[in-house]
């Protein structure tokens, strides 16, 4: 008689995600989670054991921004799930495709004052796209699959899949691997009529403005990078011949070179882009209209302006700011559809170049300006950003990556330093979450390895998460963290002092980083003089990594562009 073969819900689990392509996952061992755990690690996939839980699930996010593809993290039940909750706000924020996987006490203790009991799936209902409740073990890899494709589809988004401890320790007889899953959501074979079906009449429509435009832009959003290749956009946009700005996953995915792409779309951070307000058409791609303008809204568009929106996902048309053409289809399709279908009159092409030159010169003048800048800092007292800045733009290249956390601090990097590469430039979304860029930039570099990874952060937002740094040295990641020291929450001095004049609870006794990395078996270097700058940045991009570079700053050195 031959033998039955019993397996789990874990094990069921385990091999519906080696069959979506998983080949990581990050995570905090916990009694609920123990089973998928030990799944994992018998197929091959790499559990990346963190600290704490929101930690892995910004190192998923990480990885998922760098590669372009879902990534894994795994938290615990009740209090493990609940600590997720600041990752996967980040990650519903960045609009990244992170799968969480929490494991959960048994259903049958709810409402019984059970231990670690809570409605999970309630409490990520608001912060994913999709979260659910998996209460049996025959349908965990319909769920997984699921919840994969939920990531993905239309604009990418978080999902949280909770599973109790008795549903992945089933017995599970006779049950199968199954094979590979095609996850992703394919648009249909024959485009030509999913155009004509669905986006044909408003590319027309599209194209009809764009023709006739005399001061166009265009804005490359998130979406472009999760559904166009680099080349694709880069295509699109040298045959348009029309200035392009990027945010989002989209930074680098056209390098700032000051020719057809020109840094930032965000109104704060770059002063070119404010030419926005000129603009009598805006094709944005990718991304809402409302975009990351906050108060600005009103005065970043001109009154007359026309919004051309090309966007995969209908419930994104129109935020903000109604579009006067909304594109609906996979990016894939429609843009290089517009591309083909523009037909140009001579005079308006020749105003469209002559527009494009003005973009260039601004772009030039706002470098000089940095020029002005550093010269005006370069004599004060202790090291400026923009010093720190300049020092370490030595060494910049397509090949390193930049994540910038927030602060005040962190705005000197986000301005200096151009995006040149796709997957290469990320930030920590519109949240604001302090402190996520060190574990994102964990996760990115061991999801995409790239020769340098450089994480901006203040000494206030190390503290959220400086213990990954021991994550980033068990497993070998060469990540470079640099810390700008000033020993107090640099935005909250700022606006305290300028609109009460005072300040209450904003300074921090100063900390060491140098001393702490070298507690957790990193590198640690320490500067505090402009003298010693640039050797200690030498000694420091130099070392293997990963390694901390603890700047001393001055109090109050503000953020530039504070005139907006």
């Amino acid at each position: 008689m031959q033998k039955t073969e019993t397996r789990t819900g874990a094990d069921l689990l385990a091999d519906a995600l080696k069959n979506l392509g998983v080949r990581r996952a990050f995570g905090v061992c916990a009694d609920q989670t123990n089973p998928l755990f030990v799944g994992l690690a018998k197929r091959g996939i790499e559990v990346i054991g963190t600290r704490n839980e929101s930690g892995a699930i910004h190192m998923a996010d990480g990885a998922a921004r760098a590669t372009g593809e879902p990534c894994v993290a795994i938290a615990g039940g009740g209090p493990g799930h609940v600590a997720s909750v600041p990752g996967i706000a980040v990650a519903q924020s960045a609009a990244s495709p992170v799968l969480l996987i929490s494991g959960q006490p048994p259903l049958d203790l709810r409402e019984r004052n059970g231990h670690q009991i809570l409605y999970q799936a309630d409490i990520m209902r608001s912060l994913t796209k999709w979260s659910f409740e998996i209460v049996s073990p025959e349908t965990l890899a319909e769920f997984a699959a699921r919840g994969w494709r939920a990531a993905l589809a239309g604009k990418p988004g978080p999902v949280s899949l909770s599973i109790p401890i008795n549903v992945l320790d089933a017995p599970i007889p006779n049950a199968g691997s199954g094979g590979p899953v095609d996850y992703r959501v394919k648009p249909l074979a024959r485009k030509a009529e999913m155009l004509n079906a669905t986006v044909g009449d408003s590319i027309a429509d599209a194209c009809s403005l764009l023709a006739a435009a005399k001061k166009p832009l265009m804005i490359g959003g998130g979406g472009a990078w999760w559904e166009l290749a680099q080349a694709g956009l880069a295509a699109a946009v040298a045959k348009l011949e029309i200035p392009v700005f990027t945010l989002d996953q989209a930074r680098g995915q056209i390098p700032d070179d000051g020719e057809s792409c020109f840094g930032y779309a965000h109104p704060s951070f770059n002063r070119t882009f404010r030419r926005i307000a000129e603009a009598d058409v805006v094709v944005i791609v990718g991304t809402e209209v409302f975009m990351h303008t906050g108060a600005a809204q009103k005065k970043l568009f001109h009154p007359n302006s026309r919004i051309i929106q090309l966007h995969s996902d209908e419930r994104q048309i129109g935020i903000g700011r109604a579009a006067d053409v909304a594109v609906i289809g996979p990016l894939e399709i429609s843009l290089p559809q517009l591309v083909h279908m523009l037909k140009k009159e001579p005079q308006v092409a020749s105003a469209q170049k002559a527009w494009l030159r003005e973009i260039r010169k601004s772009y030039r003048d706002h470098l000089k300006e940095w020029d002005n800048i550093h010269e005006r800092h370069a004599s004060g007292k202790g090291i400026h950003p923009i010093q720190l800045c300049r020092s370490l733009a030595r060494y910049l290249n397509p090949d390193i990556r930049v994540v910038i956390d927030g602060g005040d601090f962190v705005h000197w990097p986000r301005l200096s330093f151009p995006a040149r590469g796709a997957g290469c430039w990320m930030d920590g979304a519109e949240l604001g979450m302090l402190g996520s860029s060190l574990p994102i930039g964990i996760g990115a570099q061991m999801g995409s390895p790239v020769e340098q990874t450089w994480v901006f952060i203040g000494d206030g937002g190390m503290n959220y998460y400086s213990w990954e740094l021991a994550t980033a040295v068990q497993y070998k990641v060469p990540v470079k963290i640099i810390v700008g020291n000033d020993a107090c929450w640099g935005v909250e001095r700022r606006l305290q002092t300028k609109h009460y004049g005072m300040t209450v609870a904003v300074d921090l006794e100063e900390t060491r980083f140098d001393h702490f990395a070298q507690l957790v078996g990193a590198e640690g270097f320490r500067v505090e003089r402009p003298e010693d700058l640039d050797a200690v940045v030498d000694a420091f991009v130099a070392s293997a990594g990963p390694s901390v570079l603890d700047v001393r700053i001055p109090r109050d050195c503000g953020r530039p562009l504070l005139d907006n």
